[in-house]
């Protein structure tokens, strides 16, 4: 049985450091001219994949499940994943494997080109479910046919007891409960940015958006907001969890690390205030580089840090 199986797309990412420069929150880039990339770096990506690593650098016994292409960017993920030591749940892959293009700006802000590829054509009936056997069943954002395999995968969970970390997209949380109501009431643990939280739960005020969401099914409600700070709702208290000022290089894969870390945690057995703080140490680690998976930490490493450097929490009744 593995502690936790990591559910999501899988692609391949190339980061471009670009010169561009922002105006009100658009980076600029001209028309018509060509464009020099000063930076250029190729790493795995994907929710389900970036997952998957940082919970097995952690040290959860980890499986991927979800589906990648038989094309050259198939050999890198494959590559990446026996390195890891990740067994691979999905089907057998056809088509392109998803690819994003992260371009860059000044201010290190980031627009994502981003094509999901095979990773929107995992059809329930190339579900092993006999394979499903975990603790935790971590499930990012999934579209067309993987949407569908998701709501039987939540199904599956339930049965069997595990319990369920759910990240959906924005796009999902855009067409609202009604459209995630199967998966929402069997999740243990929902974790999203504001704006997935606020899309999907119609609110302004990030306490109206953790109690709104609980009520959809959740036990725990984790709302990130970037610089500012994280909130989460358990048992009827909110903690607030504030970041640490630190040099950013580059944000993709921030939200990921922050999810692993916490999942970590709640499958290891430390509780969400613990949890949250492995969440915040993983993410600031990852954000001073570039690459989602760049520079996650370990288990024994987060745990150092926190000691250092906790992140300082306040509680509050909801």
């Amino acid at each position: 049985m593995y502690d936790v199986i990591s559910f999501g797309s899988i692609t391949v990412d190339v980061f471009l450091g670009t010169e561009a420069s922002e105006m009100d929150g658009k980076l600029q880039y001209p028309a018509g001219t060509k464009i020099y990339v000063k930076d250029i770096d190729f790493h795995t990506g994907g929710c389900g994949m970036n997952i998957a690593i940082g919970l097995k650098r952690m040290g959860c016994r980890t499986a991927l499940l979800g589906k990648f292409g038989d094309d050259l960017n198939a050999i890198m993920i494959k590559d990446v994943l026996r390195k890891e030591g990740i067994p691979f749940l999905g089907p057998k892959g056809n088509g392109r494997t998803g690819y994003s293009v992260v371009l860059d700006s000044k201010k290190h802000n980031r627009t994502i080109l981003h094509y999901r590829g095979a990773s929107n054509t995992f059809k329930p009936k190339e579900l092993r479910k006999s394979k499903i056997k975990a603790k935790w069943l971590y499930m990012a954002s999934a579209l067309g046919d993987t949407f569908r395999t998701q709501k039987v995968l939540a199904g599956i969970a339930a049965r069997r007891g595990i319990k369920i970390a759910y990240n959906p997209g924005i796009n999902e949380c855009r067409k609202g409960s009604k459209h995630l109501r199967e998966i929402l009431r069997a999740t243990e643990m929902a974790i999203m940015n504001k704006g997935e939280a606020a899309a999907l739960s119609k609110q302004a005020e990030t306490e109206d958006m953790l109690t709104t969401i609980r009520r959809m099914g959740p036990k725990i409600v984790c709302i990130t907001n970037g610089n500012n700070d994280t909130q989460c709702y358990e048992n009827g208290v909110i903690f607030r969890l504030k970041p640490h000022d630190i040099r950013v290089k580059e944000r993709t894969g921030a939200g990921d690390a922050f999810s692993a870390g916490v999942v970590a945690g709640m499958a290891k057995g430390k509780g969400i205030e613990h949890s949250l703080q492995l969440g915040l140490a993983n993410s600031e680690s990852v954000i001073q580089y570039f690459g989602a998976t760049n520079k996650l930490l370990s288990w024994r490493n987060a745990n150092q840090m926190i000691i250092r450097k906790p992140g300082k929490v306040k509680k509050g009744i909801a």
